[in-house]
């Protein structure tokens, strides 16, 4: 728990990737409803009630689709025109987003929206373990480290120099000497194909049909 007396808390935005094809799905994954909301809503509801400083949306190949669904919610939703070049180029979107509106940001958390383990409790447990603009924190599951991951403000520039096809991985393991690990196991499923929702669902809710 933090005291009151401690330092002002650091400044944090949030990036959520939803701008695939979700092409081994078959439909758009930031639409997947799990228990009775889409993923796209459960990343934005998490992103808010943590209590972050921004929360952005990358979209692409469903923009059309997806956004209506997010309406509602206070996230700024951005389109990639060049979603189709690769993760890179959507990280890219995102990062100087967040570094328009929120210029004083610390650092920013890179996550993706097909985990239906991100919770804003697991949000905060990453923000808490990060030190500031010279900080890397990110999720370890599975023996690895993945998405989520929150990026220093000094590590903003490499971010945008990513090639197009390459993701924020590609900084953590350049870095892995001073990168935090947090451990974070429900965040090891991700939802690639209609097998990988069964089985999330089945184990979330009575059995049904994949919509």
């Amino acid at each position: 728990m933090h005291d009151a007396t401690s330092a002002p808390s650091l400044r944090v935005g949030i990036v959520v990737l939803a701008a695939g094809a979700s092409s081994r799905m078959g439909k758009p994954k930031p639409l997947l409803p799990i228990e009775g909301q889409p993923l796209a809503v459960r990343a934005a509801r998490a992103s808010l009630e943590a209590k972050t400083d921004c929360v952005v949306f990358v979209l692409g190949c469903a923009a059309d689709s997806v956004a209506p669904v997010l309406a509602p919610w206070p996230v700024s939703i951005l389109r990639n025109d060049r979603w189709n070049d690769g993760i890179g180029s959507s990280i890219r979107c995102g990062i100087q987003a967040l570094s328009q509106f929120q210029p004083l940001l610390d650092g920013a958390l890179i996550t993706l929206c097909d985990q239906p383990g991100l919770t804003s409790a697991a949000i905060r447990r990453l923000i808490d373990a990060f030190s500031g603009p010279q900080g890397l924190v990110a999720a370890r599951y599975l023996g690895a480290v993945g998405a989520p991951a929150i990026f220093g403000r000094d590590y903003f520039p490499e971010l945008l120099s990513l090639p197009p096809d390459a993701g924020a991985q590609r900084v953590l393991k350049k870095h892995s000497d001073i990168m935090v690990p947090v451990d974070l196991p429900d965040l090891a499923v991700d939802l690639d194909t209609p097998d990988d929702y069964r089985r999330c669902t089945e184990k979330r809710e009575p059995p049904g049909t994949f919509p």
